[in-house]
């Protein structure tokens, strides 16, 4: 039986053809050789504040969208002129949190950007790990999503956003509670605006749609157990990068990690058997867990 987060995996990758016959059971985190130490050895993914990704237009791109759709609109509305006066607050600050990863373990533009230049490698985690995750935590702000890089698509969940908030607000009940001053009147703005930030996390600018991108999204705002602790920092370039950390050790019926891809540019005689003994060492069931190389000729 299929759950409901698989489902969506079905619908989202394997529906558009993006996962090969050899790829279909991992989503794959590119890094450097110090990363992939660092998660094997912490049995930990890190899930970073949204506002530190590497797009420079990262959460902004969909407000963007939002903004100009409002502006298009026939007929505004109070929840519409809030929102869009919401958008691009003065202190931009977000509990988003975000593990990227993408269908494709065999990416040239993902080794250079993502895997130090092709040295590194690929980490597939296993699809049935990060969904059996993801429904685990659901309640505490943690979903997987594929990245929507459709623009036609993005201005549509905008609209339905708008059009949901402001059909909502017309109930009977809501209006008479809003009225009586039970609900602040910017409670339906309110509800749009952070249906469309939460959006914001799986929407990017077409140019990167080669990534087919995955994420791992955590909504710190929603988890009032703290079920992933309270949030870490590590430094990146001088800066102080907020993160939170998914264990990989916490009990789940199916292995973490599915394979590990080597880089074109790896030293793939004596990095694939160091990588298999490292996996071992910490715990890792290598009988079960495939490393291979990447079919590049990248140099």
């Amino acid at each position: 039986m299929i759950n409901g987060a698989r489902r969506v995996i079905h619908e989202q990758f394997y529906s558009k053809g993006w996962l090969s016959q050899a790829m279909n059971n991992a989503f794959y985190h590119y890094c450097s050789l110090d990363a992939f130490l660092a998660i094997i050895r912490s049995k930990e993914i890190w899930l970073t504040n949204i506002f530190c990704m590497s797009d420079s237009a990262e959460h902004y791109w969909l407000r963007k969208v939002a903004q100009d759709v409002l502006r298009r609109r026939d007929s505004s509305s109070a929840i519409s002129e809030f929102v869009a006066s919401a958008l691009f607050p003065k202190e931009d600050e977000t509990d988003l949190y975000c593990f990227c990863m993408s269908a494709v373990g065999d990416s040239l533009g993902q080794w250079r950007g993502y895997a130090d230049d092709g040295r590194g490698v690929a980490i597939g985690f296993s699809i049935q790990y990060l969904t059996a995750a993801a429904d685990e935590y659901c309640g505490s702000g943690l979903l997987l999503e594929g990245v929507v890089y459709d623009p036609g698509v993005q201005q549509g969940k905008v609209q339905g956003i708008i059009e949901h908030v402001e059909r909502a607000a017309e109930d009977d009940f809501v209006r008479a509670t809003l009225l009586s001053g039970k609900l602040p009147k910017e409670f339906s703005g309110l509800c749009a605006k952070s249906q469309i930030w939460l959006e914001a996390a799986r929407c990017k600018n077409a140019f990167f749609e080669e990534e087919k991108e995955v994420r791992l999204i955590y909504d710190a705002s929603l988890d009032h157990k703290r079920s992933l602790g309270e949030p870490r920092y590590r430094v990146r370039k001088g800066t102080l990068v907020p993160f939170y950390a998914l264990s990989l050790s916490r009990p789940n019926e199916y292995p973490p990690i599915d394979e590990v891809v080597l880089g074109p540019k790896s030293d793939r005689e004596f990095n694939e058997p160091v990588v298999r003994r490292i996996l071992s060492d910490n715990g890792y069931d290598v009988e079960h867990l495939e490393v291979w190389s990447s079919e590049g000729t990248y140099r």
